[in-house]
């Protein structure tokens, strides 16, 4: 809650000056029904979820705080405040307030001021009484949004802020609902709104129920096309076990091997993306020792600078999407690998090395850095050659313990491609190498998208930046899209 109030309050701070500014009734109006909306979908339903897990909880008690929670001496921690929460709605709900009533205190827009201070003084009160946390910094949340949507902005995408944002604090819910209340063994009636512990056979229905529902999004997404489609391996190696794609993608799913159907697939789909990485980086060496030969300074700063940003427009990108498809289908498994992916016995195959990928900006981004430094290792050209040289060799670890594939040169588009500059050029028609080089992977990790990301049945979100596995509806809306753009 204070997380989610501090983002509020941020939010509310900048819209109150701005429309100061602009004197903008209509804008304040606009955010407070936004304000109330938010509210009424995702933090009042919360705060509900949240008070009814501590009085279920508190009720096991002989003598349970709820019963006595007016006294001082025996103040039921959160409670009350959940519940003051919770009553919010009934005076904005008010016939005779208005969100333009600026004559008097009484605007919704400043009931709502009034509350969220209120609440964060009561919140600080709470937790200075009662806790100790890990330090953290409630404004977490609203520096990440800031962040994320100023990205998109300076990607040419443009958003909504409030629409945004909302949509942002509604997945911080979700996940905190999932994580904090149903994982905790909380359970919801939709009926009389109220929390209960489900009973140990309560507790077998729900598991089975849970099984099935796993199974069900197991056989839509292994309904997809790009299944049958996948040709780069023989087949995997897990647990001393081999397993074949064409039994792996057999529907239905049956129960006894869902979970272990789960897990060979994750590592297929590694395998599978594995391949294109050491491609993509096979490719980028081979650039590299290029222009690395016989090529003036200024060149090569030109160069290293176009290389960068290939790496950030193109293959960043696509390693996020290929980790997101891997993440999403390890959720599906009961004790998923990202939960536990720093343990060696549970290694995540290739996940960590998507992710690693977007690291190298960290260092690329050191102001001390220049494209030019031949006397150190330490330039950006140098950088990048020593991280794909290392991408690579990891890789061929990675792959070497769990994967066999159909034997592949990974240099085989690199070599088709100069060929085909090679004939441009002697038909008369002049190139910029890296410009030709540069639509080429674009063209090889947009097919790449399409067909082992897509048409396998993953999709992701354009402002979380998740993966979600489609329904058969936006499968076709995806196909149909597709053949419109070609």
């Amino acid at each position: 809650m204070h997380i989610i109030f501090s983002t509020i309050i941020k939010w509310e701070e900048i819209y109150k000056n701005q429309s100061k500014e602009d004197n903008d009734l209509i804008s304040e109006c606009n955010y407070t029904k936004e304000l109330i909306n938010i509210l009424d979908i995702l933090i009042v339903p919360i705060a509900t979820l949240m008070n009814g897990a501590m009085k279920t909880l508190d009720l096991l008690q002989h003598l349970p705080w709820a019963n006595f929670k007016l006294y001082t001496k025996k103040n039921f921690i959160m409670s009350p405040l959940l519940e003051k929460i919770e009553d919010i709605l009934d005076k904005l709900n008010d016939p005779s307030l208005s969100c333009d009533d600026k004559s008097t205190n009484c605007s919704k827009f400043e009931i709502l001021h009034k509350f969220f201070k209120s609440i964060m003084e009561d919140l600080q009160y709470e937790i200075n009484t009662f806790c100790k946390f890990v330090p953290y910094n409630s404004n977490y949340l609203w520096n990440e949004c800031i962040q994320e949507y100023r990205a998109f902005n300076n990607q040419g995408v443009q958003l909504i802020f409030f629409e945004f944002l909302t949509k942002k604090i509604k997945d911080y819910i979700r996940k905190t609902i999932i994580e904090k209340y149903f994982q905790l063994g909380f359970k919801f009636d939709p009926i009389t709104e109220e929390t209960f512990i489900p009973t140990p056979e309560e507790l077998i229905e729900l598991e089975e129920y849970s099984l099935k529902k796993t199974m069900s999004q197991l056989n839509v997404i292994l309904q997809y096309p790009g299944w049958k489609n996948l040709n780069d391996l023989i087949s995997i190696e897990y647990h001393k076990k081999k397993y074949y794609l064409e039994s792996l993608i057999e529907t239905p799913t049956h129960k006894e091997i869902c979970e272990q159907q789960i897990r060979a697939l994750t590592v297929y789909l590694g395998c599978t993306y594995a391949k294109v990485i050491k491609i993509i980086f096979s490719i980028i060496i081979n650039w590299q020792k290029m222009y690395k030969e016989g090529i003036n300074l200024i060149n090569r700063c030109i160069y290293t600078e176009e290389l960068i940003n290939t790496i950030a427009i193109f293959i960043d990108p696509l390693a996020t999407m290929l980790k997101g498809a891997m993440d999403t289908l390890d959720l599906l498994h009961h004790l998923p690998w990202a939960k536990f992916k720093m343990y060696h016995r549970k290694f995540y195959m290739m996940s960590p090395f998507l992710d690693n990928i977007g690291n190298i900006f960290d260092k690329l981004n050191d102001p001390s850095l220049s494209c030019n430094g031949k006397s150190t290792n330490s330039s950006k050209f140098e950088i990048v050659n020593s991280f794909s040289n290392k991408i690579i060799t990891e890789l061929d670890f990675e792959t070497d313990t769990y994967c066999n594939f159909i034997p592949y040169d990974a240099n085989y588009l690199w070599n088709q491609w100069v060929e085909e500059y090679r004939a441009i050029n002697n038909h008369g028609v002049k190139l910029i190498f890296f410009e030709f080089l540069t639509r080429k992977i674009k063209d090889y990790i947009k097919r790449v998208i399409v067909e082992k990301y897509f048409k396998l049945g993953f999709n992701l979100d354009p402002i979380t930046q998740e993966t979600f596995i489609a329904t058969p509806k936006e499968l076709y809306e995806l196909d149909l899209e597709l053949k419109i753009n070609k």
